[in-house]
């Protein structure tokens, strides 16, 4: 019996910040550890969803397993005022992400999304708060 070429890792959860109107949405992910283990930097993709004011875009991200944990504890760090900014920058097409908060809880999410072959991209910056980061940083941290 072979081995599958790939693993599906979190494949019906949704790791979601709304607030108001506005929100980002990592979904559909899928890690290759054979890849990982192999030391290809590209083992990890994602689905990023964003709607920002009346635009929305949606991208599929390539990472490496490391990144995106190290993203996930992170983004536990900011939400318990240990740091002041997290950042997630893809090793494909160069799409990012950046969360910063300042000392009252308020939270700055911004980046940009690129469609395939960059021909489209989505430029966004959204303001939040502190508690809605919280269910965020819990469901990354199960990863």
């Amino acid at each position: 019996m072979s081995k599958p070429i790939y693993h599906v890792q979190q494949a019906n959860t949704q790791f979601e910040i709304i607030y108001l109107d506005n929100y980002l949405t990592i979904s559909d992910t899928i890690h290759h550890p054979e890849d990982a283990m192999n030391s290809n930097p590209y083992n990890t993709v994602f689905n990023l969803q964003v709607k920002s004011g009346v635009l929305s875009g949606i991208a599929e991200c390539e990472y490496g397993i490391k990144e995106c944990l190290r993203f996930a504890d992170e983004i536990k760090e900011l939400y318990e005022f240990h740091t002041s900014k997290v950042e997630l920058d893809d090793i494909g097409y160069g799409r990012h992400v950046s969360f910063s908060m300042d000392n009252t809880g308020h939270l700055t999410i911004s980046g940009k999304i690129y469609g395939n072959a960059r021909i489209q991209s989505l430029e966004f910056e959204f303001s939040a708060d502190q508690t809605s980061l919280k269910g965020f940083a819990d469901l990354l941290e199960l990863v």
